[in-house]
């Protein structure tokens, strides 16, 4: 069985509006596994993709990959509420 890849993504929809102003979520998504965790939140939405994009160099993740398991996870199911 292979190993189901990991990657880091982040956009609008995972902003959180708090009483102590936005924060930017990263999301850590598994090939073909429903829904997400979050791992961290920034104070700005530069500060977040930069995370996740530099999260996804180190796995050796290209954007196609990112595009790829992020279908296969809404594929799977639900996406966490």
């Amino acid at each position: 069985m292979a190993k189901k890849r990991v990657v880091f993504y982040t956009d609008d929809s995972f902003a959180q509006d708090t009483h102590h102003g936005m924060i930017y979520n990263v999301a850590r998504i598994t090939e073909g596994e429903p829904g997400y965790e979050i791992t961290g939140g920034y104070s700005t939405p530069e500060a977040a993709a930069e995370n996740a994009r530099r999260m996804n160099v180190i796995k050796g993740n290209t954007e196609d990959d990112v595009q790829e398991v992020k279908i296969s996870s809404m594929a799977a199911g639900k996406v966490n509420p």
